[in-house]
């Protein structure tokens, strides 16, 4: 790290401990965030000398935007930036920071953010680097400037500073409002074009300025309720449904409990007047598989409600689903659809309810009529029926694409508007007819390619219009509102290219990727996606769903031919979209594949190497036939590693291998090892390995073993201290050490296959405090032994030291040390290490590295306090210092 760095972070954290009532007003918030601003010294360097002359507090800010030039789409969006107020003057300063906005039309609107209060000591600093605002789609187009200003708010600016960025104009008639709650809504009812009230999960909202700001109205209820429905019929009656239905008599202030389903839930509710309702509903006890609907009435305002339809049954058999919405045009004639397509009806206010339509057919959700012949119900996938003889016959309207159509309305016999939207991705939809449902056209929602979906709309007159609904993941309210029927309609058309793809000839097991170009030749969004169920597995396309207003998006297409048999293939892939369907062929022929194992060299002779190296060669391996050669090495029982060791090639693809070998524990003379190749069944081959190992020749024994720890003489704090020696051989052989009790020469503990060059270690357990021990040790070469010096230690005053740590391991190598006080082994770390490929030491005696890899016990060596290791892992990991 920076020593520079270094110094202000140490600075910067006992400023803040030692200090904490200086930052303690001082914070800068937005939507997305919250903490304290970080303090950091002036990196600047100033000094008093360096302050300007004149009498204005020396105090600057800047403000700098992320990726510029900014450009805001007609949809809306967001920008981010960071800002930084610095303190130039010699002593402590408070302060506010705010911005502002200047407008198009050169005014100014603010504060956007802030004022915050800020009090930095001199030379000091205050930043943030995640900041964000949001700029909607109602916002007018044009160039606007961002101003961040520092001083004493609203009048005093000591320094300012400032971007710009551009929002291009809204092309159409909704854009989004802020309903500012966390919750889905499902339903919304406006008594005026003030006055509104929307509805969903445990929530209400309300608005008294036509939706510009919504606050969350009580319902005095104290457990969680689910409401769908909601139906004002001026500014102060309305009634809210649900798993409860509630009413309110003065605008939402209060409410009161009027019924409880109890046995099902009420998906929609109207009144005609203030006396007369109807509510709709049903269950589903998916346990049961037994389902009911039900249509419930009110002639007294909801005080007293009686059951006008009952129904229930198996979910298989009778057809029998909840009913999902309701349309009453007086108090005499309605009509009530839901699950399966049902469609019921009432014209004598619900004293008997006639089934027009059941069957195998789609969901309705919505339900409108103009008057009492014509009328129309929408549904899942696209679904629009229309009757213009009082739904006693109805009639399909073919849309042309597979959105759910949640909720339509008509305000009179010509203009209509239908709300909804799609999975795939999800996304809203609006249609709109002026021409009373003969044709039905796309309002451009101005949203863009945010992720929601609509569930209710409603409109007060022919312009002023809400509709709500929910984000995707995480689920959030969201409301569009229209001033002016929606705006003019557009027409996305779907365009692609290539019309179709051919990968030609391929052999089983092989993979290959092409593109497919989509995008939106007309107005407004094109939404599209590839229906899931289309593709086969040996086909993938990426992304599989996209939205376009004009631009290019390229999608991969992955062919992966693995399980396909020889012949040929085609898969008609179904391109769905708010503006048609497509299909795109993709057409493969499978050869029949003949791979042939091919290497090079077939053998490798090493000559001679010296006891205890590791030499390396080279192994190619390639298929020299057709299609796709998968092979492995087997390497097991020899004295020699591959890696890797296996793989797969394509005709002509070389790959190539590492063969490593170890002449650790191997006797002098001629050594060889066979390695196999096995290919494809009846395609095995072999590489034979040669070594001739040499002998250091007459054998020098071990130098005597020195350099003890404890040191001699010195007071350990242990009752279990750890016993070390350095011990060195002039042949650079393997020792074992072994420590004894000078006292009555008893062995303490032996540390095997001991590197010339390293430590050897024991633990020495169970002594008493107070006392002084005598000991030495022993090094054996397997021909020779040594002994050291005898060396003492005493038994002090026991401590307790713990030691902790986290080192973060990235994918491939890393340098770690062994801090602890005793010994382990290569085998033991990589246990305790995640992810661990091998682990590699170096040995500075023989001026060369020492791989250990899992599952070979003959590599595995003694890792010493103190020594640094290389580990490689293919997982980003943490390791604790365990092992």
């Amino acid at each position: 790290m920076n020593k520079k760095i270094l110094v202000i972070i140490v600075m910067m954290l006992a400023f803040m401990l030692s200090t904490p009532y200086v930052l303690s007003a001082t914070q800068i918030k937005n939507y997305n965030s919250g903490d304290k601003i970080p303090i950091v010294e002036n990196e600047k360097g100033y000094s008093t000398s360096d302050l300007p002359g004149d009498t204005r507090t020396d105090v600057t800010i800047q403000i700098l935007p992320f990726n510029p030039p900014i450009t805001i789409s007609q949809y809306g969006g967001n920008y981010q930036y960071s800002i930084e107020a610095l303190n130039n003057e010699s002593t402590s300063v408070s302060f506010n920071i705010w911005t502002m906005y200047t407008l198009p039309n050169g005014s100014s609107y603010g504060p956007v953010f802030g004022p915050v209060d800020v009090q930095l000591p001199d030379k000091w600093s205050a930043y943030r680097e995640d900041l964000s605002d949001y700029v909607t789609a109602d916002m007018p187009g044009g160039n606007y400037t961002y101003i961040a200003n520092v001083g004493i708010y609203p009048d005093t600016i000591w320094n300012s500073d400032s971007f710009t960025f551009n929002k291009l104009p809204s092309s159409g008639g909704w854009y989004l409002q802020n309903p500012g709650n966390d919750e889905t809504l499902e339903g919304i009812s406006f008594s005026d074009s003030e006055n509104g009230w929307a509805v969903g999960y445990n929530t209400i909202i309300h608005t008294t300025d036509g939706g510009d700001t919504w606050s969350e109205q009580d319902d005095g209820i104290y457990y969680n309720q689910g409401y769908h429905a909601v139906d004002f019929i001026n500014s102060q009656t309305g009634w809210v449904a649900g798993s409860l239905i509630i009413k309110t008599i003065d605008g939402g202030n209060t409410w009161t409990q009027q019924y409880d389903p109890s046995s099902y839930g009420i998906n929609s509710i109207q009144f005609v007047d203030a006396n007369n309702g109807w509510a709709v509903g049903g269950e589903i006890d998916t346990y049961n598989q037994i389902y009911n609907r039900v249509i419930i009435h009110t002639s007294d305002g909801g005080n007293t409600w009686s059951t006008q339809l009952y129904e229930s049954g198996y979910y298989y058999y009778d057809y029998i689903e909840p009913l999902y919405d309701i349309c009453m045009l007086d108090t005499s004639n309605g009509w009530a659809v839901g699950a399966y397509g049902a469609v019921f009806h009432t014209d004598d206010g619900g004293s008997n309810w006639i089934e027009q339509r059941l069957g195998e057919y789609s969901d309705l959700f919505g339900v409108t009529f103009i008057d009492l012949n014509n009328g129309f119900a929408v549904g899942e996938e696209g679904t629009m029926i229309y009757t213009t003889d009082g739904g006693n016959t109805w009639s399909n309207y073919t849309l042309g694409f597979y959105d759910n159509l949640n909720s339509i309305i008509f305000t009179d016999a010509n203009n209509g508007w239908i709300a909804g939207g799609g999975y795939y991705p999800y996304h809203g939809t609006i249609l709109h007819t002026n021409d009373g449902g003969s044709t039905w056209d796309f309002q451009d929602t101005g949203t863009g390619d945010f992720e929601y979906q609509l569930n209710d709309i409603d409109f007060v007159n022919n312009n002023m219009g809400w509709t709500a609904g929910s984000t995707w993941y995480p689920f959030e309210g969201v409301i569009l509102h229209t001033e002016n029927g929606g705006g003019s309609s557009v027409q996305p058309i779907l365009s692609y290219t290539p019309t179709s793809i051919d990968f030609g000839d391929m052999y089983g097991s092989q993979s290959n990727t092409s593109t497919i170009n989509i995008w939106n030749s007309g107005t407004g969004v094109l939404n599209y996606y590839f229906y899931p169920e289309a593709a086969k597995t040996w086909i993938t396309i990426d992304p599989d769903e996209g939205f376009s207003s004009g631009e290019t998006d390229i999608l991969t297409v992955t062919i992966d031919t693995g399980g396909l048999q020889p012949g040929q293939y085609v898969n008609n892939i179904t391109l769905i979209s708010n503006a048609g369907t497509a299909i795109i062929p993709i057409y493969v022929t499978i050869l029949q594949a003949n791979p042939i194992l091919s290497y090079s060299p077939h053998f490798y002779d090493f000559g001679e190497v010296p006891q205890y190296q590791l030499v390396t060669t080279n192994l190619s391996i390639w298929n020299s036939g057709t299609g796709v050669l998968y092979y492995w090495i087997d390497d097991s029982g020899t004295f020699c590693v591959v890696e890797p060791w296996s793989g797969h090639s394509d005709s002509g693809q070389v790959n190539n291998h590492t063969v490593m070998c170890f002449t650790s524990g191997l006797s002098p003379g001629p050594h060889q090892c066979n390695l196999t190749i096995y290919g494809p069944i009846g395609n095995t081959e072999i590489f034979t390995v040669y070594v001739y190992v040499t002998s250091t020749g007459f054998n020098n024994p071990p130098n005597d073993p020195y350099d003890p720890l404890p040191g001699n003489g010195t007071t350990k704090g242990e009752t279990d201290p750890v016993l070390s020696v350095l011990v060195s051989d002039p042949d650079l052989e393997m020792m074992t050490v072994s420590f004894y009790d000078a006292a009555d020469d008893s062995l303490i503990g032996t540390d095997l296959n001991v590197m010339s060059g390293t430590r050897a270690y024991t633990i020495w357990s169970d002594l008493s405090i107070n006392s002084t021990y005598d000991w030495y040790a022993v090094a054996h070469d397997q021909e020779a032994s040594v002994q050291s010096d005898t060396y003492s230690f005493t038994i002090g005053e026991q401590t307790n030291e713990i030691i902790s740590m986290e080192m973060p391991l990235n994918i491939g190598f890393n340098l770690i040390g062994w801090y602890h006080g005793y010994n382990t082994t290569a085998s033991s770390l990589y246990e305790n290490i995640s992810g661990c490929l091998s682990i590699v030491k170096w040995d500075p005696v023989a001026q060369d590295y020492w791989l250990y890899l899992p599952g070979f016990p003959a590599f595995d060596f003694v890792i010493n306090p103190g020594m640094g290791l290389f580990v490689e892992v293919d997982e980003q990991s943490v390791w604790h210092g365990e092992g």
